[in-house]
């Protein structure tokens, strides 16, 4: 069976909160054939943005909650956590390397 080219496109809603992606996948919804929800969207929003996107969207959704990838999607992951005022939160990520230092 062949795969249409929309169904190839993942959209990346790297946006901050549910109503941008609510927004975008509604205006993507017939020409994309998934959406990614990232990191720093899922921490900031919940489990509400894959309710939200799934309702607006109709589409697939790729839920990408990677820990160990870059280093400024953990940092703004962690920062949009830090908004919920926990009194303390542990994070264990692994990494065979150093992350990169910035030049």
């Amino acid at each position: 069976m062949a795969i249409s080219p929309k169904d190839r496109i993942i959209f990346a809603l790297d946006v901050p909160d549910v109503a941008e992606a609510a927004r975008f996948a509604g205006l993507l919804k017939d020409h994309v054939g998934m959406f990614k929800i990232g990191l720093e969207l899922f921490v900031a929003c919940g489990p509400e943005i894959v309710k939200a996107v799934r309702e607006k969207g109709g589409r697939g959704i790729f839920l990408d909650l990677k820990f160990h990838d870059i280093p400024e999607t953990i940092k703004g992951a962690m920062r949009q956590e830090a908004r919920r005022y926990w009194a303390s939160l542990s994070l264990r990520a692994f990494r065979p390397k150093p992350f990169p230092r910035p030049v």
